[in-house]
């Protein structure tokens, strides 16, 4: 089952592929690659200032896709921030595309909800996280 984990600290994002499924990573154009350790088949951690970060994950035919995209609102620590996931599928010749957007905003939302948040799709499992 492929598992995804988004993570945010001090406003800087990490997205981890595990070894099941995935086959590439992409982060603001930048293709990432493989670090192959323990259970982790690809790893971007952002560095710098905080930033929006745009990433596509490739994965084979074992995801089913059954539910829809998703956009996931979370509270930043303090609660004074928001954290946002827009999450889209897509599939092609046997090929699942995930395709994120991930951004903090300086002010919290009404519909924030505390972490973690999860998403899912059939053999698939998300995690969006402070």
């Amino acid at each position: 089952m492929a598992d995804i984990n988004i993570g945010v600290n001090n406003g800087l994002f990490t997205v981890t592929l595990d070894q099941w499924e995935w086959t590439g990573l992409t982060v603001n154009g930048t293709p990432v690659q493989p670090v192959n350790q323990g259970n982790v088949q690809f790893q971007f951690t952002q560095t710098g200032s905080p930033a929006p970060v745009h990433f596509k994950a490739v994965a084979n035919q074992n995801i089913d896709i059954v539910n829809p995209g998703n956009t996931l609102f979370m509270k930043s620590r303090d609660g004074s921030q928001t954290h946002m996931s827009m999450i889209s599928y897509s599939e092609a010749n046997g090929v699942v595309t995930l395709n994120g957007y991930l951004h903090s905003l300086p002010f919290p939302f009404s519909e924030d909800q505390p972490s973690p948040l999860v998403f899912s799709q059939g053999r698939m499992t998300g995690t969006f996280h402070t």
